[in-house]
């Protein structure tokens, strides 16, 4: 792939200007003259990522990268092979942007600075986590079960307590050796993007390099767990709640079609059934979830009155119940919504930051949304309300879907 599709008259299409072992770059002239510059890059970085030891010198070392750049424009996020950031701004404060980063990427740390940002981690990792929703302690309880490595508090600060920063400092130098970025510059025209190409250059430390195997023991074991599990947990509330996840895969253009279809259908049912006519929760939705690989939906519903297992009785009676209230649906409501989901799927005349960040999405999954989009728009076409009941059923009758309920209790009653 070196160059994606425009949005029709829109925009240019992103072109590829530079692709070496270490990075691929990307770049797009803006729709206007004079307009900001905006960079983003991605670095994939898979020595710290392999083991929890590793992640946890890796978040030590995403700390400190915001840290030494706080005083830039540089907004840093972490994903799940590394980091990344977004820088703005015209050519010449691009240049010494991009520059001063990637020395800074091949920098360490001092004693003192490791131990203090060390210490930092510890403590924020142990303050309890605070809440808006009581469901949302259930959102992250299902990350951290779903998610094999998403790594739990007490064995990340057991972890980092026993580093040091000469751990740190092997981690280090075998993360810049392995290190592969890609970056996307929109407003820039190609000979300005192979200038701030040049602008980033990683120095790699050679110095007393040593080899460092990580131990397996320190991982949480890999690997699906149990099909079905039914967890329950105390909230930091008065309020009760349910979280019922069921893994939808969608990898298939014709399964997103129906995936699509069927999210808003069984929202608002399910919003109908618990609170509107049984009056059981205050709070109901059905969300989609994706984490990493792990595609499905979340039936979530919190109460001050029904407990744990009242809502969970009712979500299962609801689930039964569905495919019934689908055959009722009347055919033209059904076809309606199909029109209303296509047309989300049309090129949309996006413009500045939000084109910006359309291109960048396509850039870093590597696909085009608008093959895969008019994929799916082709499918919506050709479903009726017996395909999308066969495929409800092989959501949630099919054993073999991964099934994960979380119930959360008051604390006093946990």
């Amino acid at each position: 792939m070196t160059t994606l599709p425009a949005l029709a008259r829109y925009a240019h299409a992103p072109d590829m200007v530079l692709q070496t072992p270490s990075l691929t770059t990307w770049h797009s002239i803006g729709q206007y003259r004079d307009e900001e510059l905006l960079v983003r890059l991605s670095l994939d970085i898979p020595d710290t990522t392999r083991s929890l030891r590793s992640r946890t010198l890796g978040e030590l070392w995403y700390e400190a990268l915001k840290r030494a750049s706080q005083n830039t424009d540089a907004k840093w996020y972490q994903h799940s092979h590394g980091v990344g950031l977004q820088l703005r701004g015209d050519i010449a404060s691009l240049q010494k942007n991009l520059h001063d980063i990637s020395m800074l990427l091949g920098t360490g740390m001092s004693e003192s600075e490791f131990s203090a940002i060390k210490a930092d981690l510890i403590r924020d990792w142990k303050a309890p986590p605070s809440y808006r929703f009581a469901f949302q302690a259930l959102v992250d309880k299902l990350r951290e079960v779903v998610l094999r490595s998403e790594d739990g508090v007490d064995e990340k600060v057991q972890t980092l307590q026993t580093q040091d920063l000469s751990a740190f400092d092997n981690l280090h130098r075998s993360s810049l050796q392995s290190l592969n970025a890609t970056m996307y510059i929109y407003g820039a025209t190609r000979a300005q993007a192979e200038l701030l190409s040049r602008s980033f250059a990683i120095q790699h430390r050679t110095e007393n390099a040593t080899t460092v195997v990580d131990s397996p023991s320190l991982d949480q074991p890999e690997g699906p767990a149990d099909t079905n599990d039914t967890l329950s947990l105390a909230l930091g509330s008065d309020a009760n709640a349910l979280l019922h996840f069921q893994e939808a895969p969608n990898t298939l253009p014709e399964d997103d079609a129906k995936f699509r279809l069927l999210l808003p259908l069984i929202k608002r049912q399910y919003f109908s059934s618990l609170r509107e006519d049984q009056k059981l929760a205050y709070g109901v939705t059905v969300v989609p979830v994706t984490l990493d690989s792990h595609k499905g939906l979340a039936l979530i519903a919190q109460s001050s009155t029904s407990s744990p297992n009242e809502l969970q009785h009712a979500t299962r009676q609801f689930l039964r119940d569905f495919p019934q209230w689908l055959n009722t649906l009347p055919e033209s409501r059904f076809e309606q919504l199909k029109i209303s989901l296509a047309d989300e799927l049309l090129p949309q005349p996006l413009q500045g930051e939000a084109l910006a960040e359309h291109y960048w999405s396509q850039i870093a999954s590597k696909r085009s949304s608008g093959d895969w989009n008019t994929a799916v728009k082709n499918a919506l076409s050709q479903i009726d309300r017996e395909e999308l009941s066969q495929y409800f059923d092989s959501v949630f009758g099919n054993a073999s879907q991964r099934s994960l309920i979380l119930q959360g209790w008051p604390a006093q009653d946990g």
